[in-house]
């Protein structure tokens, strides 16, 4: 059988191809180091075969296995079993003997999984590996400027992953510029064969160039291939602080404008010649220490050099044209300077910002020219700051100066006006100085002055005065200072000033100098004010002002010369002064002056006095006088039974006499008169002795009157001896309080009895202050003085009792320590500036004169041991100087002594001082006062500790790797002298800068950003909190990039920015960022982010957000984010201060129905704040909110008294306030509203007014308002208050009694007039409301006398030839009445009809013939004039009296006719004898009387008629009918021509019968009178007639008359009066039926000057006359007055001056005569009536007190047995001097006073007045 066999096919592995590499079993495979992924494997190729392909088509495919770390750094290809590299370069390292090789598995596999494996060895192959640099890409470098020579730049590493033992591994370094030329950048380097960069040339220099580039080479030492490998290098040139500041020059043209100047420049040669005040000066004498010099206001140029002050022009020039746009590259180049200049560290001032390169960008970098800002001293120097704006990574170095500047000294010219001494003494402001004057804020000025201070040395004790609280005009800063005067005296007071240690020349010419107000006197007082000795050596009291403070003492109490008051006295006229006072000084500061008296004599002397060159005015109104002379007694041999023929020597003798040289005017002797005058009279013994020589004369009991300097000498007086003082005892005699109010017992002699004590003082001369309380005199034991106030350590007592002497003096120490005294506030902060308190007993504060000082040991000195301490001040307690410690009074010494504000007395009676901490340190600090250098005990004072509020680091101007922090807070002491310390983690740090306030130092930043540092400062040893900080704040340039922040809405809605700000990047939510004003108001941030590139660069960014509503100014901007607060900087914010616009009223007015404003201006005039105050609506802006002030505050100042008055605040929104107004009055009051420390002032407040007061009514007035005033009248309105007003009724002041805001009551004063205009002035407001007011009309009661001559005149005294007419004596008129005012005018007025007529005149008085003038009374000279009821007419105050009280002029009187041309003898009837022839050739004489045929009848002589009342001119006489031609008249002589006629006895006196139809042409005229023909009755016209009526008795008569060749007469009947015949006033009187009696002979004692009589009796009595009205018939009347029911009868009164006439009794007069006194108010003494005292019952009581008296002597007396006959002998003696105090002579008031009370030894029971104890 065939057997097939059948074969199967199996599929059978794979196997690789041997021999690949060799045949080996082994692939070997190789790759370069370094290589690349995907670099394909060199050496065996994988190789694979499988049978099984062909018929099974069986795929092989290829795989690595092995180590993980190998596998995956190769990857072979599965198909064609290539193999690549696909791991990093650097896993393949030849040079890595551990990575040469790798071994894997290669695996290949069937399509059936057979697989076959065949290991495989990757080997690595060395390559030539170029060197590398370590590092990045390029190398930076820094390098310090100016670095030396091999200093290290840096290190250029580089490396060769070549075995470094192989010629592979060597390295080279080379530089090369970057385009492979030597390059002047690389030049300056080199490179050593390690790589280390150093620097090869010295001459990096940050300003020229600051970057070098090249490119660093390494090579490798490949002997055929080497490798190399580059890099650029930059290497950055760092700037140091290579600033230098050598010298400083001031441009020529500031120069040449005196505004700068270089000190080194000789005048002589200069082209430019330092010019200073107008004036060409050489500096290098006073400041050769600096350079320049600039004035103080700033604004000059100085030339700063220096070295690398900025880039340098080459630089500039590259970075010019490197820049992308040249044209705008910036001048500056960005750099700016920041110049600050002062003393010690050069930062006080700042110049101005436009410093700059001096000569622009291509000028060297040496020079800089800035501006000087405003300020003040010398010797500054200057810190160089150069910020390069463009170079954030630059630090700002500064650099200070070693050469210096200074201001120039200030030259000053005095405005000021006049200046009080004190209180207002010493402080009125005064202009003191105008140029070269430092800024505001700067350093104290000192300002004196003084008239001698060009001196170089001033005179022994003359010190120059010194300005307080001076400072620079706000409104003129440089030019003007302010200072308050110190007290002071003189005029033509030169100004120097100090200003920054720098004197200014001392001022001059009219503007440059000062003076003191001129002294002036008010009064004049002491023991030689009058009556003084005329021996000199009294005190004399001059009071006044601007007397200038205490004049200054020598070491000896001498009064310095020249600084002594000048008194000078004398009687004025052209030999003043006569005297000079002597030893005058100021007592009282400012206010009295006491001079001594020196030798002279003489009354009406007037005072001048001078101070400090300048005089008062000469003291006219209150002279002063010596005693006038007083003679005593006489003596010599013309003394007594001296020779009638005279020229015999008396001596007088007395006192105040006047000194030797003094002129005896005038010697007179006689009985009761100057009968005969005395020859050469002379002083021979000063004030004592009178030696005279006798005159021809006769007589006994001549007594003597002596004239000296217009003084006549007086009787003498005796006195008592003057007090005094021995001694003192009490508690004020020692250690007495300063508050006065302790008993002093004064010890001594002569004080008698306490009712004659007049006074008690004391001060430096005895005189200053009197003792008050209850003085009380024990005899022999000296005299307690209870409740004397003293108030200084020393002074002298002085008793004055009754005029007499000098006041004793005695010093006595009333020194006492200051003590118990407390302060408050107890503290205060390091800066001071805290108004502290000090309270205690015994500060002197009372006495005007004592030194008060506070010292306080600010600084800490070493105080002396507590011992030492003890015994030095103990000493000056006790006055024992032995215990006295130098080493105390060095330290006293070194304390501060702050400036005292006030002091004064509590009510509790202690006494506080006020003054103002100054800056100092420290927990426990001495304080004590002194009082006139007597030391208080000492207190502690505490400074605060130190206290950290806020700490704020940053990186800011400060180098990598620092942080710069800022610690605020408060009382870190000022940093000066080591008062204090910083330490941070307990380790002290030194501080850059050190305020009271802030403290900055730098420290390493800390490398854990996380990590809080504790800080904490230490002053005096008193450590603060510890406050901890960590990473930087937020920060920000203040200076730079910020907005102006002021004037903000108050109501917030604004945009705010803060700009720049620092370490805020990391911050992102805006919710954790705050913004705050001040630490109260939030602006809420809305953007965070860069504004501009120059931020984003730098890493900044701007912070924005709205600002909220707030108040307040100056509020520093802070920024807050989680970890810390910015600090505070300069930029603040502020809001706008409140204004207001208006205050108006909230209420309508019910008067007007208006609302009125408040404000103060023209045009509200009728507005204003009734003054019972008001709710006011106040509008403006910028007001706030409530809550944003609790301490906001509306205040009225009250314009007349300066008090700040706080108002209530009704509401308050930003817009309006509404306020109370309190109750008040006047007008420019300031209202002033202060919220957030900001005042409305400062945008001008208004100022409100109170409204003016107004007046409806005033009442009562006339007929009830009395000229004499006294009147009550109420005067009602409105807003007459609360003040009290001041009201005139026209020019009258009205006496305020009461008021209130609607009614015054007043009374009125003196006055007169008719609607008066009513004026209530409440302040400087005053009422125009047109009510008028009207004192009564003048009321004329009577006229005396109501007649008199027509001359006004006494009949005229003819001389014995008839030729003169001496005028009489000129009568008085006195018109009584009521309200007659005191001016006005007096007229005798005819009636209107006689006026109309043409007939008859006003006759006025004129102003000067009135005597007196008052309410009830005028007198005045009679004027000339003639008339009949003449109505006497006053017209007071434009109101004239009505009254019909009549004056008449006295009808002419013809006393005789004569020939005027002859002799009056000769024209009388001579008797003729004669001889006639009787029968038988007897004789007899016959005789008969013979006219002497003076008055022929042929008439044409001139006669004179002479009489009385005849008028000055129109005067018609007739004689026998015919007229006698007037030639000339008089009021009492007429000369005439005689007319022709005969006949005798013919009457001149005519009678005038005036009518009609009496004809008109002359006829035959018959005229009776009661039948009687009335001679010489002529024909005149048609209208009048002519006669000379016969002698009748009074009254009305029948009257004929035939004319007209009438043939019945015409009749006037009795009863009709046409014709009345009178009795001519004023000498004559009679009623009608009566005969005319001779007044001056029939009526003695009567006044017939009332007026004519008829039916009415018009005779009153004459003064000193009292008339009495008899019933008749009466012994005492006339006869021919018998007829009458009573009958006038007159007798004189007693004394003759108690009636005034007319039946008027004097004042204190009564009853007929006036004879008696006033019951009740007036007593009758010596025959007198004396006013009653106001205690008439301590008359009785002093009566019967002396009655006790005297009889208790009398008892002592006689119990002692003494014969009191001597006593007997004065008594009489005094009963006799008493009589003369009856006796009607004008005595001296001191004799009459004395002869009244020596009354009392006649029993005088009147000295009792027993009349004033009886009641009215």
């Amino acid at each position: 059988m065939d057997v097939t066999v059948g074969v199967v096919n199996l599929n059978e592995p794979p196997t690789f191809v041997d021999g690949a590499v060799g045949g080996s079993a082994m692939f070997v495979v190789t790759v370069p180091e370094n290589s690349v992924l995907g670099t394909a494997l060199a050496g065996d190729k994988l190789v694979a075969t499988d049978v099984d392909s062909a018929d099974q088509g069986s795929v092989l495919r290829y795989s690595l296995e092995g180590e993980q770390a190998a596998v995956d750094l190769f990857q072979v290809d599965p198909i064609s079993g290539a193999m690549v590299f696909k791991g990093s370069p650097t896993a393949l390292n030849f040079e890595n003997v551990a990575a040469r090789a790798f071994e894997l598995t290669a695996v290949v596999t069937d399509s059936a999984s057979n697989a076959v494996r065949r290991p495989v060895q990757v080997r690595v192959l060395d390559v030539n590996e170029p060197p590398r640099f370590v590092g990045t890409s390029a190398f930076f470098f820094n390098v310090l400027e100016g670095s030396k020579f091999g200093t290290l730049v840096g290190s250029c590493a580089a490396v060769d992953d070549d075995a470094p033992t192989s010629a592979r591994g060597q390295l080279r370094f080379s530089i090369a510029a970057t385009d492979g030329t030597t390059s002047d950048d690389s030049a300056l380097f080199e490179i050593s064969q390690a790589g280390k960069l150093t620097v090869k040339q010295e001459s990096l220099d940050w300003e020229n160039q600051a970057e070098y580039s090249f490119v660093v080479t390494v090579t490798d030492g490949d002997a055929d291939s080497p490798l190399s490998a580059s890099r650029p290098v930059l290497v950055i040139v760092r700037d140091v602080n290579d600033i230098s500041v050598d010298s400083f020059a001031a441009l020529p043209a500031d120069v040449a404008g005196g505004v700068a100047w270089d000190v080194d420049v000789d005048p002589a040669t200069a082209a430019v010649p330092n010019m200073y005040n107008g004036k060409v000066v050489d500096w290098r004498a006073t400041h050769s220490t600096m350079d320049a010099l600039s004035v103080t206001a700033g604004g000059a140029r100085l030339v700063i050099s220096g070295t690398n002050l900025g880039k340098t022009a080459a630089r500039i020039a590259r970075e010019k044209a490197a820049s992308l746009d040249p044209a705008s590259y910036p001048e500056d180049a960005y750099t700016r300077y920041e110049v600050t200049y002062g003393p010690v560290r050069g930062t006080k001032y700042a110049a101005t910002t436009n410093c700059s390169r001096f000569g622009g960008q291509s000028a060297p970098n040496t020079a800089i020219v800035c501006s000087t800002s405003e300020g003040a001293g010398v010797n500054h120097i200057w810190r160089v700051t150069v910020v390069y704006d463009d170079l954030s990574d630059v630090l700002p170095f500064s650099r200070t100066s070693s050469a210096k500047t200074g201001f120039a000294p200030p030259w000053s010219r005095a405005r000021s006006s006049r200046t009080p001494g004190a209180g207002d003494a010493g402080r009125r402001r005064s202009d003191a100085v105008r140029r070269q004057l430092r800024p505001i804020g700067t350093a104290p000025i000192v300002a004196e002055y003084h008239h001698d201070l060009a001196l170089a040395v001033l005179p022994d004790g003359f010190a120059p005065y010194r300005g307080v609280a001076c400072q620079v005009a706000v409104d003129a800063p440089h030019r003007r200072i302010t200072c308050r005067s110190s007290p002071g005296i003189g005029r033509n007071h030169s100004w120097r000033v100090s200003v920054g240690g720098q004197l200014s020349a001392v001022s001059g010419g009219a503007e440059g100098t000062s003076a003191y107000k001129p002294p002036v006197i008010t009064k004049i007082g002491g023991l030689g004010a009058d009556m003084a000795d005329t021996k000199g050596g009294q005190q004399v009291l001059l009071s006044g002002a601007n007397f200038g403070p205490v004049t200054q003492l020598d070491a000896d109490g001498n009064v310095i010369a020249g600084l002594a008051p000048l008194a000078m006295y004398g009687r004025d006229g052209p030999s003043w002064p006569a005297y000079h006072a002597r030893d005058c000084r100021v007592t009282v500061p400012h206010e009295q002056v006491v001079c001594i008296t020196t030798e002279g004599t003489g009354r009406e002397l007037v005072w001048e006095l001078e101070i400090g060159a300048q005089r008062t005015a000469r003291m006219l109104d209150m002279p002063t006088n010596y005693h006038p002379p007083v003679v005593s007694f006489y003596r010599g041999p013309g003394a007594t039974d001296a020779d009638t023929a005279g020229q015999e020597v008396v001596f007088i003798e007395g006192r105040n006499f006047g000194g030797l040289a003094t002129v005896v005017q005038n010697a007179t002797y006689g009985k009761g008169s100057a009968e005969f005058s005395a020859q050469d009279c002379s002083v021979v013994t000063a004030h004592t002795l009178i030696q005279c020589t006798t005159d021809v004369g006769a007589g006994e009991d001549l007594t003597w009157s002596i004239t000296v300097d217009e003084q006549a000498s007086v009787s003498p007086t005796t006195d008592y001896h003057p007090p005094e003082i021995t001694g003192f005892a009490g508690p004020a005699a020692a250690d007495a309080s300063t508050n006065g109010g302790q008993e002093i017992v004064i010890q001594g002699n002569y004080f008698s009895v306490g009712k004659y004590l007049q006074s008690v003082t004391y001060g430096p001369t005895g005189s200053e202050f009197a003792a008050h309380g209850v003085p009380r005199v024990r005899p022999a034991q000296g005299d307690p003085l209870p409740n004397c106030a003293r108030h200084g350590p020393r002074a002298a007592l002085g008793r004055d009792r009754q005029g007499a002497g000098e006041p004793a003096q005695q010093r006595v120490d009333v020194v006492r320590t200051p003590g118990d005294q407390r302060h408050d506030p107890g503290n205060s902060a390091t800066n001071g500036g805290v108004l502290v308190r000090v309270t205690g007993q015994d500060f002197g504060v009372k006495w005007p004169l004592s030194e008060l000082s506070v010292l306080l040991n600010a600084g800490g000195h070493a105080t002396p041991a507590k011992a030492v301490m003890d015994a030095h001040f103990g000493s000056l307690w006790t006055g024992d100087s032995s215990a006295r410690a130098a080493e105390v009074e060095l330290w006293l010494g070194s304390l501060e002594r702050p400036a005292i504000a006030m002091s004064g007395s509590l009510k509790d009676g202690s006494h506080y001082v006020d003054f103002e901490v100054p800056e100092g340190f420290g927990a426990s600090r001495e304080l004590l006062l002194l009082v006139d250098g007597v030391p208080s005990a000492v207190v502690p004072f505490r400074y605060d500790a130190p206290f950290i509020t806020n700490i704020a680091p940053d990186r800011q101007q400060v180098e990598t790797g620092l942080l710069r922090v800022f610690v605020e807070g408060e009382s870190f002491c000022s940093g000066s002298q080591g008062c204090g310390s910083i330490k941070v983690d307990g380790v002290p740090v030194a501080p850059e800068s050190w305020t009271h306030g802030q403290i900055m130092f730098i420290i390493p930043d800390p490398a854990n950003a996380d990590r809080e540092l504790a800080c904490s400062v230490e002053v005096d040893g008193v450590s603060s909190n510890v406050f901890y900080f960590k990473k930087p704040v937020p920060n920000f340039n203040a200076l730079e990039g910020q907005g102006e922040w002021e004037d903000m809405k108050t109501v917030g809605g604004e945009e705010f920015f803060v700009a720049g700000v620092s370490d805020i990047d990391t911050v992102t939510d805006l919710t954790q960022i705050q913004v705050t004003f001040g630490d109260s108001f939030a602006c809420p941030v809305y953007e965070k982010k860069a504004a501009t590139p120059e931020e984003a660069r730098d890493g900044k960014e701007t912070i924005r957000c709205i600002t909220p509503p707030g108040v307040g100014a100056g509020l520093p901007v802070l920024i807050s984010v989680p970890g810390g607060r910015s600090r505070a900087s300069e930029l603040t914010f502020s809001y706008s201060p409140p204004r207001i616009d208006s205050v108006v009223a909230r209420d309508l007015d019910p008067d007007t129905n208006k609302i009125h404003s408040f404000v103060d201006a023209a045009e509200n005039e009728d507005g204003g704040i009734p003054t019972a105050g008001a709710v006011a609506v106040v509008r403006g802006e910028g007001f706030g909110r409530p809550e944003f002030d609790s301490q906001r505050q509306f205040t009225l100042t009250s314009a007349y008294t300066g008090q700040v008055l706080p108002l209530a605040i009704i509401s308050h929104s930003d817009s309006e306030l509404v306020v109370t107004l309190p109750l008040g009055d006047g007008r420019r009051h300031p209202v002033e509203f202060v919220v957030g420390a900001q005042s409305s002032r400062l945008s001008g407040s208004p100022m409100v007014r109170y409204r003016r007061p107004s007046v409806a009514s005033i009442g009562p007035g006339a007929p009830q308002a009395p000229t004499l005033g006294g009147q009550v009248v109420v005067i009602r309105g409105k807003d007459l208050g609360p003040t009290r007003p001041v009201v005139h009724l026209g020019p009258y002041n009205c006496t305020v009694l009461s008021s209130s805001m609607t009614a015054v009551e007043c009374r009125t004063s003196h006055g007169q007039g008719v609607s008066l205009p009513v004026a209530v002035a409440v302040r400087d407001q005053t009422s125009d409301d047109g009510v008028r007011y009207s004192y009564n009309r003048p009321v004329v009661q009577a006229v005396v006398p109501a007649h008199g001559p027509t001359s006004g005149r006494t009949r005229p005294t003819i001389s014995a030839d008839r030729m003169t007419e001496i005028p009489g004596e000129r009568l008085v008129v006195t018109v009584v009445g009521a309200d007659l005012g005191t001016s006005g005018a007096v007229e005798l007025r005819p009636s209107e009809a006689l006026l109309d007529a043409g007939v008859g005149m006003v006759i006025a008085v004129p102003a000067e013939d009135v005597l007196l003038h008052n309410d009830t009374t005028i007198r005045f000279f009679m004027p000339e004039g003639f008339g009949e009821d003449l109505t006497v007419r006053v017209t007071v105050g434009g109101q004239a009296s009505r009254e019909a009280v009549t004056f008449s002029y006295d009808p002419p009187v013809v006393d005789g006719v004569s020939r005027a041309d002859k002799d009056p003898a000769a024209c009388q009837d001579r008797e003729r004898v004669y001889l006639v022839n009787l029968p038988g050739g007897a004789t007899r004489e016959a005789s008969r009387t013979v006219p002497a045929e003076c008055f022929d009848t042929r008439g044409g002589y001139a006669l004179l008629v002479e009489g009385e009342s005849f008028g000055r001119s129109g005067a018609f006489v007739s004689i026998g009918g015919r007229e006698c031609r007037v030639v000339s008249q008089t009021h009492n002589r007429i000369t005439c021509e005689a007319p022709q006629g005969f006949g005798d006895r013919l009457g001149v006196h005519r009678v005038v019968i005036r009518g009609k139809n009496f004809g008109w042409e002359p006829t035959a005229v018959a005229i009776t009178v009661n039948d009687i023909p009335c001679e010489g009755a002529e024909w005149l016209n048609d209208g009048s007639l002519q006669c000379s009526p016969a002698t009748d008795v009074v009254g009305p008569k029948n009257v004929t008359i035939l004319v007209a060749n009438r043939t019945e007469p015409f009749v006037l009947y009795d009863f009709e009066e046409m014709f009345i015949t009178e009795c001519k006033a004023p000498l004559y009187y009679g009623l009608r039926g009566e005969e005319c009696l001779k007044c001056s002979v029939d009526a003695l004692g009567a006044n017939c000057s009332d007026g004519d009589e008829q039916m009415y009796d018009l005779v009153v009595s004459l003064p000193g006359w009292w008339r009495f009205n008899y019933t008749t018939p009466h012994p005492a009347c006339h006869e021919k007055r018998q007829a009458r029911e009573e009958c006038p009868a007159f007798a004189p009164c007693e004394p003759k001056w108690a009636c005034l006439g007319a039946n008027l009794c004097s004042e204190g007069y009564t009853s007929e005569r006036c004879s008696q006194c006033v019951q009740g108010k007036y007593y009758r003494i010596n025959g007198e009536c004396e006013k009653c005292p106001d205690q008439p019952w301590l008359i009785f009581v002093l009566f019967f007190l002396a009655a006790a008296v005297l009889s208790f002597a009398a008892w002592m007396l006689n119990a002692r047995q003494v014969n009191i006959a001597f006593v007997a002998i004065g008594v009489d003696y005094f009963q006799v001097l008493a009589l003369f105090a009856r006796a009607r002579v004008r005595w001296p008031n001191i004799l009459k006073g004395l002869f009244r009370w020596l009354s009392a030894f006649n029993l005088n029971i009147e000295l009792a007045a027993p009349e004033c104890a009886i009641p009215r």
